[in-house]
């Protein structure tokens, strides 16, 4: 590991350490009021070890196939060829909470014959990735930046 690098990872285990696991909730249940805010139908809280990776979900895209199916880089096939199955479980051990929302969405939005020519201009993803979009920029730039900045060792806004 660079010096640069030792020096980061052990900043960033010291940020870990000051948040408390009280603190991680509230924040994340600032986040499920900002997703209702921005149109979530519901949005809830729950502890990371309740959520469950599954392949099998994977497989909802092949059969039968999804006419959007690589469309997003969430896709779980995306996701697939970039990140195991083991590491995505990894990571997720490593988390408190998870912030989870639901937009309805008519159906015709997923299926249908004009899906295929509006696939790009669907109103609800654009709706969710806005949602997930401002939820992640509060969360890391927010909250976690302002922390890291205030902890930088290098200087106050951590630009060398």
């Amino acid at each position: 590991m660079k010096p640069s690098e030792e020096s980061e990872a052990k900043m960033l285990e010291k940020l870990n350490n000051n948040i408390s696991t009280e603190k991680i909730y509230q924040d994340c249940e600032r986040y499920t009021e900002l997703a209702m805010e921005l149109g979530a139908t519901d949005a809830r809280v729950i502890p990371a070890s309740d959520v469950v990776l599954d392949e099998r979900v994977r497989l909802k895209c092949f059969v039968p196939a999804c006419v959007r199916m690589g469309d997003s880089a969430n896709c779980p096939p995306s996701i697939h060829e970039r990140l195991s199955m083991s590491m995505m479980k990894n990571a997720v051990d490593k988390f408190n909470y998870a912030v989870f929302f639901k937009l309805n969405v008519p159906s015709n939005e997923l299926a249908g014959p004009d899906v295929l020519k509006e696939r790009r201009n669907i109103p609800s993803a654009k709706q969710c990735h806005e949602i997930v979009s401002k939820i992640e920029s509060k969360a890391f730039c927010l909250e976690v930046g302002e922390n890291i900045i205030n902890s930088c060792p290098r200087n106050s806004r951590c630009t060398s």
